[in-house]
């Protein structure tokens, strides 16, 4: 049996993250952002806010304001005011490079004490991973359940972690913690030619660091995330080498990009990819992403989707997992986790945006991840 398992906004959510359209308010009230950067937040909304007398667009939702934004960049009508707003102290940066910025440090640190219950870890890791022995929560046949303790196991050993594929829209380290909390042996093969920030070898096989080449358990970035950075790093240039902040934070089984004290220390924007109409880049560090999420669709018999709620806005997603199923004849069911997975699955349905095939595939449980 192929895993595959795709992680949107509501996986980060249950950690009190912001989704979408709370972004807004959360990083108004940021500590980790200047009073200007706030001031440039306003003026980025009051712009779209402008559009909506010609096309729709939210008031509060990201994805929509951050499109129009990156449109109008495409199209050079960004106006000076923007311009003038991004050149924060010494710093001059394009209004964009700013928001990457911005959005790491309002997505990268978050209250790691959610992960201090024993309990709570356990229910959070077999809902994501589908095994809690007696009781599962997901009801895969026996024969294609893989065994894992009843309790988190220290000396847990690599070739008995489940060998699936993580896919990613978010771009926090949610996911890591989780894991490091649980087993701090078991790191994630991250996807991409990246090298360690810290000076470890690619993959940190000193075990130095929260990522391994050598594990079963591939995670693929889309939109990129908090912890990578490159120098003088654009839309406009092509990095294919990455770096990567991997290192374990002292006194502790957590990545230390989720600490404040990074942030608050680290003014470069990371490389993450905004949720715009453009979010695909061709190349640099997310060429690979896309490659390899397309092909580990395409061999997945069981596909789930945690906190992923399909919204309309979001046709590239749609499309592009239509092309990367396409051909896939294993594909036995698309699993729905969401405290709303009826009601996502009813609009699926009604929305004419998704073909028989797909719909006849959809099995939903309406319950948060980090839940029994």
């Amino acid at each position: 049996m192929s895993l595959v398992y795709f992680l949107g906004a509501g996986f980060s959510a249950a950690y009190g993250l912001p989704v979408m359209n709370q972004f807004f308010s959360v990083a108004r009230q940021s500590a980790l952002l200047s009073s200007e950067e706030k001031t440039f937040l306003a003026e980025v909304q009051r712009f779209a806010h402008m559009g909506v007398r010609l096309v729709t667009i939210s008031r509060n939702n990201m994805e929509e304001i951050l499109s129009f934004l990156e449109m109008a960049e495409q199209a050079g009508r960004v106006p000076q005011r923007l311009t003038e707003l991004a050149n924060v102290g010494d710093n001059a940066v394009p209004p964009l490079e700013l928001l990457r910025s911005i959005i790491a440090r309002v997505y990268g640190p978050f209250d790691s004490t959610q992960l201090t219950l024993p309990s709570q870890l356990s229910q959070r890791a077999f809902a994501l991973f589908g095994f809690d022995g007696d009781n599962p929560c997901l009801q895969f046949p026996p024969a294609q359940r893989r065994s894992f303790p009843a309790t988190p196991n220290k000396n847990l050993s690599l070739p008995n972690f489940p060998s699936s594929t993580f896919i990613t829209t978010n771009y926090d380290l949610c996911f890591e913690t989780q894991l490091l909390s649980m087993h701090p042996q078991l790191k994630l093969n991250l996807i991409g030619d990246w090298i360690s920030a810290e000076g470890h070898p690619q993959g940190d096989r000193d075990r130095s660091g929260i990522y391994n080449p050598k594990s079963p358990a591939k995670l693929i970035r889309l939109h990129g995330a908090v912890n990578w950075n490159s120098p003088g790093y654009g839309l406009n240039n092509r990095t294919y080498k990455f770096r990567v902040t991997s290192n374990i934070a002292p006194g502790g089984e957590i990545p230390w990009a989720i600490r404040r004290q990074f942030y608050a220390e680290n003014p470069t924007a990371p490389i993450i990819v905004a949720p715009t109409v453009f979010k695909h880049q061709a190349d640099g560090p997310y060429a690979e992403q896309w490659r390899e999420a397309a092909k580990a669709l395409a061999a997945a018999t069981q596909l789930v989707f945690i906190g992923y709620s399909f919204p309309e806005t979001d046709a590239y997603m749609r499309y592009f997992l239509g092309a990367s199923l396409a051909e896939n004849v294993a594909l036995e069911a698309i699993h729905i986790i969401d405290p709303k997975a009826d009601e996502i699955v009813n609009r699926l349905g009604h929305s004419g945006q998704y073909g028989a095939h797909f719909l006849d595939m959809l099995k939903p449980y309406n319950r948060c991840w980090h839940l029994n």
